[in-house]
């Protein structure tokens, strides 16, 4: 089968595809075909994965059928016909992808230290991180960009943060990519899962 690896496929297939990521993980099952993830579900190495047949840009102007790589329970892929599903599977790797996730806590000096500290602990780069603290009532929201090998390891970390003092909510975001001109919306805003 045909093997989907990083900066292979989406970069040099489908350049500027709406609704694509550039980084790419192993995926076994893909047999040549042009393929890409989708910011509908965004899988995770570990997670279970299925491809979706489309009609995408082609060479020459021509269409040619685009296979996306969806979580086997996202909501678009199940709308999906039977006759366009194309059986797919993880490949051990152990390339990090990138993941944002969200930490609202009490705002206390050394909790973002602390946060950092569990990465780092953890083998997880922090790619960024983008902090507000909302006044009036104690508390910050983070929304932190990290670089993680499969879900378990995120789920992992999600939990280690969860026993943090001042923590009271960790959550994995998967949201619609974001736009050169848009910054942070606030917790419990359309931006936070």
């Amino acid at each position: 089968g045909g093997v989907l690896t990083q900066g292979v496929g989406v970069g040099g297939v489908l350049p500027g595809g709406p609704g694509y990521v550039e980084e790419c993980q192993h995926v076994k099952g893909l047999d040549g075909y042009a393929h890409g993830f989708p910011w509908c579900c965004r899988p995770l190495p570990g997670e279970p994965i299925m491809g979706v047949m489309r009609l995408g840009p082609g060479v020459n102007g021509e269409r040619q059928g685009v296979v996306q790589v969806h979580h086997q329970n996202c909501a678009k892929a199940k709308e999906t016909v039977v006759e366009d599903l194309v059986p797919l599977r993880w490949e051990r790797t152990t390339q990090p992808t990138q993941v944002d996730i969200v930490v609202e806590c009490i705002d206390r000096i050394g909790i973002m230290r602390d946060i950092i500290a569990l990465f780092s602990d953890h083998h997880v780069s922090l790619n960024s991180a983008v902090c507000i603290v909302h006044k009036g009532t104690n508390t910050a929201s983070a929304r932190l960009s990290v670089g993680i090998t499969d879900v378990t390891q995120l789920n992992q970390i999600i939990d280690r943060i969860r026993t943090l003092g001042d923590v009271f909510d960790v959550r994995r975001v998967v949201t619609n990519p974001p736009s050169p001109s848009s910054s942070l919306p606030p917790p419990s805003s359309a931006g936070f899962v």
